[in-house]
């Protein structure tokens, strides 16, 4: 099965090591790179009140990752990166591809929860209080 996964793809990152492990059980993952340019992070925009130019660079840069998906055509595409835009998000389903947001981190790093309103196939997180309290208010698939 060919795999996409949105993520750093720098050695022994998050979404590397996935890539190495779907390799090992004979998937065909195609690393489609980040959903940000590294540097660029939400906080800092948000902070100097650059929310709608965010958005803007935002969705540019995620062109990039799309085409590469349409190129691929991956079946699956696993996303590790919470600055996708749910724009993103749709634009990757429109492919054809179911699309799930795995997020690896601890929930105090969560930030601004987009993965809850960009309409994944799948949300995983690794805190089963947040999962049972996300599944009881919300109609995340969680």
């Amino acid at each position: 099965m060919r795999v996409g996964v949105i993520g750093s793809l720098d050695p022994d990152s998050f979404a590397d090591n996935i890539m190495s492990a779907l390799a090992s059980i004979g998937h065909d993952p195609v690393g489609l790179g980040p959903a940000l340019p590294p540097g660029r992070t939400i906080p800092f925009t948000i902070a100097f009140g650059l929310l709608a130019r965010f958005v803007t660079v935002a969705e540019t840069y995620q062109r990039r990752l799309i085409g590469t998906a349409r190129r691929e055509h991956p079946e699956v595409i696993i996303n590790v990166d919470a600055t996708l835009m749910p724009s993103s998000v749709a634009a990757l389903r429109r492919l054809g591809a179911m699309v799930a947001f795995w997020f690896p981190d601890h929930v105090a790093n969560l930030d601004r929860q987009l993965m809850l309103v960009a309409g994944y196939d799948a949300v995983f997180f690794k805190d089963r209080l947040l999962v049972e309290r996300l599944r009881d208010t919300t109609a995340a698939p969680v």
